[in-house]
């Protein structure tokens, strides 16, 4: 029953990381290669790789499934993320916005930067996007291969 389960967990990490490469490469190329380091498993990037940035609703849907699913494995095998994957949550170039929403009610939101409030998420999304951009563009400027 073990070995099952360890072989459904690889391939859940091989089907998570299939979608993650189609969200943010172009599907001709791999984004993600598996190599083998002394003493640890370390997940390697191709720098070769197309970007493609999709939307901000698309991103946090990955990110709920990756947190949820990828990341549990990640930690239980020992992988140790390149500090440029974009699969580390460092690399999410909506991150810290995401993180300075603050939920208050079902319609009740409110920008953790200039405390403006919303009564929708997709309102503060906007916000985000008119206000705050500087944000994502330095985060995507540091992060850029």
């Amino acid at each position: 029953m073990l070995c099952c389960a360890g072989h459904q967990a690889s391939l859940l990490l091989f089907a998570l990381l299939s979608v993650s490469s189609l969200l943010l490469v172009d599907g001709s190329h791999q984004d993600q290669e598996f190599g083998e380091a002394v003493g640890s498993r370390i997940l390697q990037t191709n720098p070769d790789a197309h970007e493609v940035h999709c939307s901000r609703e698309r991103s946090r849907a990955a990110w709920e499934a990756i947190d949820e699913y990828l990341m549990p494995f990640v930690e239980k095998e020992k992988y140790e993320l390149p500090s440029k994957c974009r699969l580390r949550p460092d690399n999410d170039m909506f991150r810290e916005q995401e993180q300075h929403k603050i939920h208050f009610d079902i319609n009740e939101w409110h920008c953790g930067f200039c405390k403006k409030a919303f009564r929708a998420e997709k309102f503060i999304d906007q916000h985000f996007e008119n206000r705050h951009k500087n944000l994502v563009d330095n985060l995507v400027a540091n992060t850029t291969v």
